[in-house]
């Protein structure tokens, strides 16, 4: 019995080796020239992409279902002859970062050069600084694919007869589609969700764009900017869902007005024009890959403010931090003393006060835990010097900075920052700031300094591209004087 008992230990042993041997040979290294009809199998997977590819005129590289592709770094997938990637419903092929974490820009994309009738089926193409760079060529598809986390998903120059039918683009920072010279495509069936721009058209070009939902687009859906003189091209706009605030705005307008979310003839009358009409009341259920494909959670982006030095008294701020695709539900603060451990505190919000400091200096580390659980750290430097012993009794303007908040159909709001400090040069919290806004804004408003002597103004309105200044009329705060001689800053222009 004790015999046969140990045989079949050593056989599981061996089978348990053989295993763990396999799954550390698994993964197989690709780089260099590819000059003969290749196969990446999923017996290779994942392929760790070591260097630059170039995929030779007149040679196929063929992509099986379930394949992934890592990117070990900044290097191009480039193909001279043809790519024909196979995925399927429940196995598509995945592009991504090797890195850990992952992160937009980690590798730079697919590049297809003068390609004829290559297509590119079921995959999910994410962190790359351009997914695909189309160059030149004809016939190419693009089927039930996902872009997601890119900062350009799909750039054409000089390509014709492309299609684009059930793809999926999510969070591209830049565009989905930005089209260039002499370019022929149709773009049908798709979901553009979370970029700047849905279609970016430089130059004369034939665009069809059917039956696609624009979701959360915070640029302009399509942006035709074009050469000069190209007034008479339509580009066919029609059958479109294009979000709920352009669809009342064009219902009340009708189908040949200045839309907000199109940029085309009515914004500039030597480009051409975008045919909107017969515009969808509800997305397109059936603009996506395989009918529907699930964003992957991302990680929150944590923000442990700026550095400080206080007294024995600190308010970190974290208000900063936040979550691309969700929201924040957790700050957790760590401020570790730089010598005697036993100074360390510990705290949680969003911008808590910590008292009894120990004179030296605390490395504040902030963890932010978003909705699905993922997390993020920043951290900050805080130089404690012990206790004060100095009443305030001044109060004045540190600083003011000017910016643009987007708002909505391309237009933004005049946002400032002001910082208050009293004669000590210490934040002032709960003090009342009232300016005015002018120039393509005008309003007086007011607004309430936090624990970091930090207000937030920012207008009601929202104008495209806008231009503005903005000067602080008054500041009040009990118990303190203001004294507008000792601002380092009074007004600012944007």
């Amino acid at each position: 019995m004790k015999t046969s008992r140990v045989k079949a230990l050593i056989r599981f042993c061996v089978i348990i080796g053989l295993v763990l041997v396999n799954c550390a040979a698994h993964a197989t290294d690709v780089a260099g020239v590819i000059d003969t009809d290749t196969t990446w199998d999923l017996a290779g997977s994942p392929y760790i992409v070591t260097g630059g590819i170039l995929v030779n005129p007149g040679t196929t590289l063929t992509i099986e279902a379930g394949v992934q592709v890592r990117f070990n770094g900044l290097y191009i997938l480039t193909v001279q002859g043809n790519i024909r990637t196979l995925g399927t419903q429940g196995n598509e092929i995945i592009f991504t970062s090797n890195f850990i974490p992952q992160q937009k820009d980690d590798w730079v994309g697919i590049r297809l050069l003068d390609n004829i009738g290559s297509e590119i089926n079921g995959t999910i193409i994410e962190y790359s600084k351009k997914a695909i760079s189309l160059e030149g060529g004809s016939d190419n598809r693009f089927y039930n694919n996902v872009f997601r986390n890119c900062s350009e998903a799909i750039g054409s120059w000089d390509a014709n007869n492309t299609i684009a039918n059930n793809n999926y683009f999510y969070n591209i920072s830049g565009a989905a589609f930005a089209i260039g010279r002499n370019h022929s495509i149709v773009i049908s069936n798709n979901t553009i969700e979370n970029v700047e721009y849905g279609v970016y058209i430089n130059e004369y070009s034939t665009i069809t764009i059917n039956n696609t939902n624009m979701l959360n687009v915070y640029g302009y859906s399509v942006k035709y900017t074009g050469f000069q003189d190209s007034q008479d091209i339509v580009i066919d706009g029609r059958y479109n869902y294009w979000d709920m605030e352009t669809t009342a705005e064009m219902d009340l307008k009708g189908a040949t007005a200045n839309i907000d979310n199109i940029w085309d003839f009515y914004d500039n009358p030597l480009v051409g024009r975008v045919d909107y009409s017969e515009w969808l009341h509800a997305p397109n259920p059936n603009a996506y890959p395989w009918l529907g494909v699930i964003p992957v959670n991302q990680s929150p982006i944590a923000k442990a403010g700026a550095d400080q030095v206080v007294f024995d008294t600190v308010t970190l701020d974290g208000s900063a931090s936040y979550d691309p695709d969700g929201s924040v539900v957790s700050h957790y603060w760590e401020l570790v003393y730089r010598g005697d451990a036993a100074h360390d505190m510990t705290t949680n919000g969003v911008n808590p006060t910590i008292t009894d400091l120990y004179p030296g200096f605390y490395d504040a580390y902030l963890t932010v835990t978003d909705d699905e659980g993922a997390t993020s750290t920043d951290t900050s430097v805080v130089a404690a010097a012990g206790p004060s012993i100095c009443t305030a009794s001044t109060i004045h303007v540190g600083s003011i900075t000017a910016s643009t908040l987007k708002g909505s159909q391309g237009r933004s709001y005049g946002e400032v920052t002001v910082t208050l400090f009293d004669d000590y040069f210490k934040p002032v919290a709960g003090a009342t700031v009232t300016g005015t806004f002018a120039g393509d804004f005008n309003e007086t408003l007011s607004g309430v300094s936090d624990n970091n002597g930090v207000v937030v103004i920012r207008t009601t309105e929202q104008v495209k591209k806008p231009l503005y200044g903005f000067c602080v009329n008054s500041v009040d705060k009990e118990s303190l004087l203001y004294v507008p001689e000792d601002n380092i800053e009074t007004c600012t222009v944007k």
